[in-house]
C-alpha cells in the first residue's frame, strides 16, 4: 500500500509486469506462450524442451529470479516519480500438463477468472471512490446486488486489464486478445505445436522444408549403392519417406539399359593358333581379363583325336556383361566347362562412372535412404 497503487487498475504496474515477462521469455527461448493478469504471470514451456534437463527446481527458480531481478530493474522507467521502497518477493510453482487442451482449459480458467475479478474490483472501487461508501459498504453492496453498472458508469480506462504475451520468431509481442476462444489459437498454431525438430535429426529436415535448404541423399537398391538425390525437400514423415522438388539425380553404371553401356563380343577358337580371341565393342581392361578366363576354359574344352594332330575346334559366345561364356564341343572336358559357364556372377557395378537426370518432382521409400545431409 505504501506505493500507491493506483485502483482498480494502475496502468504502470500492468507494463511493468509485462515488461518482465518479455524479458524472461527472451532469456528462455524454450517458453512458448505467457499469460498475465493482475500480479501474477503464468509461462508455457515447450512440451520437448530439454532446457536443464527438466528439471522442475531449475525452471522454477530462474523463472522467478529472472522476473523479480527484471521488475526492480525496470522499476524506474515505469514510476518515474516512486521510488521502490522496499525489494519485491515472487513465488512459483510447476505444473504439468498431460495434454494441449489441458492447457488451453487452464489458461482459459485464468482469464476468465481474470474478467471476473477485474469486473468485481471496479464495481467495488467505483462504489468507493465515487458514491462514498466504504470499502465494508461496497463489499456489502455487492453481496446483495453483484449488478451495479446501472447506477455507475464505468469509464473505459477501467475496462479489464489482462495481457497475453506470446512470441514472434525472436521477437516477444504482447497482446491484448481472447484466448478462451478457438480464434486465437487458430491464428497462432505454433504455440502448441509439438515441435519435434530441434535439436533431432527430423528436426534437420523440418528446417530444410521450412527454410528451402538443399539437401543430399545417398538411396540404395537391394544389390547396393544407387546413387545421389540433390534437391529441395517438401514433405518428409518419421519413415523417413520422402518427396522432392526440383531433384538432381546422379546413379552409378552397372544397369542394363539406357543407363549403362553393354559390352558384347564373340569368341573364335581357330587350329592354328589353338587361342582364344576375343572381339568386345568396350570394355578394354574386363575384355583382357576375359581372354585369359576363356584361355583355361578352351584348354579343358579341348580334346586331341586319335591319329591326327587336329584338335577339335569349339565355336562359341561371350557375354562379357554377365561374365558368362557358352561353348560347345564333343567331350567330356566340353561339359564340364559348359556346366561351369552357365554360373552367372553378378555384374560389376562401376562406381566411377555417374549418369545424371533432371528429375521435376520424385519420391523416395524411407527403406532406400542411406544417408542425408546437407549440400554444400
Amino acid at each position: 500500500m505504501r506505493h500507491e497503487f493506483k485502483k482498480p487498475n494502475d496502468d504502470r504496474a500492468l507494463h511493468l509486469m509485462t515488461k518482465c515477462a518479455q524479458t524472461v521469455m527472451q532469456e528462455l527461448e524454450d517458453i512458448a506462450i505467457a499469460y498475465g493478469q493482475s500480479d501474477e504471470y503464468s509461462f508455457v514451456f515447450k512440451k520437448n524442451s530439454r532446457w536443464f534437463k527438466r528439471r522442475a527446481s531449475k525452471f522454477m527458480t530462474h523463472v522467478v529470479s529472472q522476473f523479480a531481478s527484471s521488475y526492480v530493474f525496470y522499476w524506474k522507467d515505469y514510476f518515474k516519480d516512486q521510488q521502490l521502497l522496499y525489494p519485491p518477493g515472487f513465488d512459483g510453482r510447476i505444473v504439468l500438463y498431460p495434454s494441449n487442451q489441458n492447457l488451453k482449459d487452464y489458461l482459459s480458467w485464468r482469464q476468465a477468472d481474470c474478467h471476473i475479478n477485474n469486473l468485481y474490483n471496479t464495481v467495488f472501487w467505483m462504489l468507493v471512490q465515487r458514491s462514498g461508501l466504504t470499502p465494508v459498504q461496497a463489499q456489502d453492496r455487492l453481496q446483495i446486488n453483484e449488478v451495479m453498472t446501472k447506477k455507475i458508469k464505468l469509464p473505459k480506462e477501467t475496462e479489464e486489464k489482462e495481457v497475453e504475451v506470446t512470441r514472434t520468431r525472436t521477437k516477444v509481442v504482447p497482446l491484448h486478445c481472447d484466448i478462451i476462444g478457438d480464434q486465437f489459437w487458430e491464428e497462432y498454431p505454433e504455440i502448441l505445436a509439438e515441435d519435434i525438430h530441434e535439436g533431432s535429426p527430423l528436426g534437420e529436415l523440418h528446417r530444410c522444408v521450412r527454410d528451402g535448404v538443399k539437401i543430399n541423399v545417398h538411396i540404395r537398391t537391394f544389390k547396393g549403392l544407387r546413387g545421389v538425390c540433390t534437391g529441395f525437400l517438401v514433405a518428409f514423415d518419421k519413415f523417413w519417406n520422402m518427396l522432392f522438388d526440383r531433384l538432381k539425380l546422379q546413379e552409378s553404371s552397372g544397369k542394363k539399359g539406357a543407363d549403362s553401356k553393354t559390352v558384347s563380343g564373340q569368341l573364335t577358337l581357330t587350329n592354328d593358333s589353338q587361342t582364344l580371341a576375343l572381339k568386345a565393342g568396350s570394355g578394354r581392361a574386363r575384355a583382357e581379363d576375359e581372354r585369359e578366363r576363356q584361355k583355361r576354359l578352351g584348354r579343358a574344352g579341348e580334346k586331341k583325336l586319335p591319329g591326327d594332330g587336329l584338335h577339335l575346334a569349339a565355336r562359341g559366345e561371350a557375354d562379357v556383361g554377365s561374365g558368362t561364356v557358352h561353348t560347345e564341343g564333343a567331350s567330356a572336358g566340353g561339359t564340364r566347362a559348359r556346366s561351369q559357364s552357365r554360373r552367372k556372377r553378378r555384374p560389376k557395378v562401376d562406381y566411377q562412372q555417374v549418369f545424371t537426370r533432371h528429375i521435376n518432382q520424385i519420391f523416395i521409400r524411407g527403406e532406400n535412404v542411406l544417408l542425408v545431409h546437407l549440400a554444400h
